[in-house]
């Protein structure tokens, strides 16, 4: 799948999201909830991490949780130091 086409995908579930109210929560809020929510999580840390995803998760003011394998911050392909 094609970068632009994964970057649709991703903006049309987030826009959903927001209009239905879903809450997001961070992984480490996850637990009992009284309304209905839903966790997005990134694995690995991968550059487009950042650059696609995160700006579409502040626009529908959407909360994500990345995880990182350490030794490939500031690594071509990977988030950097200053993304994080």
């Amino acid at each position: 799948m094609s970068a632009g086409m994964k970057s649709h995908r991703q903006k049309k579930i987030l826009a959903l999201i927001s209009e239905k109210n879903i809450e997001t929560l961070f992984a480490d809020e996850f637990g009992p909830k009284t309304k209905k929510s839903v966790i997005f999580t990134f694995d690995d840390g991968y550059e487009d991490n950042y650059t696609n995803m995160f700006p579409l998760a502040k626009k529908y003011n959407v909360k994500v949780t990345i995880y990182m394998i350490g030794y490939k911050i500031d690594k071509p392909g990977y988030l950097t130091s200053e993304q994080i």
